[in-house]
């Protein structure tokens, strides 16, 4: 009998059980990680835009407090600004990519 220089049937079953098992594993994990992206990309520029309307908002505005909405990032986003012990709170409110809330506050001392 000759050698056969091939793969048998139960190696290429046991190579393909492998790939799909590691196909498995790591679609939702790079799923995950890429809305773990977008979560935190809107996060940072949600508080960037949190710092400008705060420094606006306590050198312009001399009523407080202060409720409004903007769309940001397709997202809508509620600021809330309201003077809490001599500083100002300012806060933005919205839900994220996963569907949960999210509320990030700064605080900053009046100008004098």
């Amino acid at each position: 009998m000759r050698k056969a220089n091939g793969f048998t049937l139960i190696e290429v079953l046991f190579a393909t059980g492998i790939i799909c098992i590691l196909a498995t594993t790591f679609i939702p994990i790079l799923s995950l990680v890429a809305q773990e992206r977008v979560v935190l990309s809107d996060r940072r520029f949600i508080v960037n835009q949190l710092q400008d309307d705060l420094q606006i908002y306590m050198w312009e505005n001399d009523t407080y407090p202060s409720i409004y909405e903007k769309n940001v990032r397709q997202r809508v986003v509620n600021y809330i600004f309201q003077m809490e012990h001599a500083l100002v709170k300012g806060c933005a409110n919205w839900i994220n990519v996963k569907q949960r809330e999210e509320v990030f506050c700064l605080y900053a001392a009046l100008p004098e």
